[in-house]
């Protein structure tokens, strides 16, 4: 029909992010769950959203995927109590939910190009 009846090309539809409840209602669901325990099937059934939709719609409105965003929450988290507490990096690592500190280490530092214990030397002097 456009190439030989002159008709406009049907614009595309815009690429959508979740809406700021269904963003805060899947952070909250994943901020719950820190050890990843929480499907994507859960998550995209509390958005009331396919799991393909919502893992793009999540990704548009946060710049990365679910997991992804996940990780870095939990490496937050662990920074937040690195400078703020003395507790050790085992007690740290568990409670930001990392099944151990070699695999909480591992993590961080791919993350952040340094050890939690050179990071947080660093920073607290």
């Amino acid at each position: 029909a456009y190439r030989y009846g002159n008709m406009p090309l049907a614009p595309e539809a815009p690429h959508r992010g979740l809406t700021r409840q269904q963003e805060s209602r899947a952070k909250e669901l994943l901020v719950a769950s820190m050890d990843g325990e929480v499907s994507l099937e859960a998550l995209a059934g509390a958005c009331g959203l396919p799991v393909g939709r919502f893992v793009r719609a999540f990704q548009r409105s946060t710049g990365m995927p679910p997991y992804r965003w996940l990780r870095w929450y939990r490496i937050e988290a662990a920074k937040d109590q690195m400078l703020l507490t003395d507790a050790s990096l085992a007690q740290i690592s568990y409670g930001c939910g990392f099944s151990d500190q070699s695999h909480f280490t591992r993590v961080f530092k791919a993350w952040t190009g340094s050890t939690p214990a050179a990071w947080r030397r660093v920073r607290r002097g």
